[in-house]
This record gives structure tokens, C-alpha cells and sequence, in this order.
């Protein structure tokens, strides 16, 4: 058990320093999912040509994003079956961490152009609605799940 526990903390640990924690794409404080976005175009009330733009965007980048992530979880599994004691363990380390990190970087960029695409369909009102959308989840949950601003959910 101890073997395996050691690989599981670096990883987190290169996780944490190198932001690249394996999750689907991000934006504001919630995932950027298709049915979010749906939910988004709806609260801003885009017209069906943004529509089609901005979701024909995502679907350009969800499978390579998909991929990216599943790649890094499968990473996480390789770290976690190496054994501390092997000679090759730090080569073997290093070479995962190396790799992490370039995934990490290829995820951060293309959510950055997938926002951008986002940001340059949408006017000015309509892109800074879209942002408070998906703050939502931090401020007021019920927002993002689609209930009403300000929801009363609790009582």
C-alpha cells in the first residue's frame, strides 16, 4: 500500500504546482459541458446563429479535450503502478510529470481559443451575461442548474 501511496502524492502534488488537474474544460467556476453552454445561450438569449457557432465550436474541441484528459488519468494510473524502489522509478517519474505538464499546457490552450471563439460570436452584453453565468456556481448555484436567480432552495 505504501508503494502505491507515494506515486499518488506526487502526482497530486505535480498536479497542484503545474495546474494541470485532469477535469473537463473550465470556465468561470463551472464546466464547460454542452448542456451548461445550452443553458448560458439560453440566459443570454443568443439567436440561433450564435447558437450554431458557439456549439459547433465546442464540438471542434470536445474530443480533443476529452482525449487530453483521458490521457492524463491514465498517467495518474501509470504513476500509481510504479514502484518507488525500481531503478528506473525517478526516470519513469520525470517522464510522466514531463508529460503532464505538456497536457496541461495543450488544455489551457485550447479552452483559451474555445472561450475566445465564445467571446467573438457573442456582443458585448451577451459575453459579459455568459461570464456571470458560469461565476454562477461560485455566487448562486441554483443559477447554474437552471432555477431561477436567487433561488430559494433551502428551506
Amino acid at each position: 500500500m505504501r508503494s502505491q501511496l507515494l506515486p499518488s502524492v506526487l502526482v497530486c502534488l505535480a498536479c497542484l504546482v503545474s495546474g494541470c488537474a485532469p477535469t473537463p474544460a473550465r470556465f468561470g467556476g463551472a464546466e464547460f459541458t454542452e448542456g451548461s453552454i445550452v443553458r448560458a445561450l439560453n440566459a443570454v438569449k443568443a439567436n440561433d446563429e450564435q447558437r450554431a457557432r458557439v456549439l459547433g465550436a465546442f464540438e471542434v474541441a470536445r474530443p480533443k479535450l476529452e482525449d487530453l484528459r483521458y490521457e492524463s488519468v491514465s498517467l495518474r494510473a501509470q504513476m500509481r503502478d510504479l514502484s518507488p524502489l525500481a531503478e528506473d522509478y525517478i526516470a519513469k517519474t520525470d517522464a510522466i510529470a514531463a508529460r503532464m505538464g505538456e497536457i496541461a499546457a495543450e488544455q489551457t490552450r485550447m479552452e483559451a481559443h474555445l472561450v475566445r471563439d465564445v467571446a467573438s460570436v457573442l456582443n458585448a452584453r451577451q459575453w459579459d451575461r455568459f461570464v456571470d453565468f458560469f461565476r454562477a456556481p461560485l455566487e448562486d448555484p441554483g443559477l447554474y442548474r437552471g432555477q431561477p436567480e436567487n433561488s430559494e432552495r433551502r428551506q
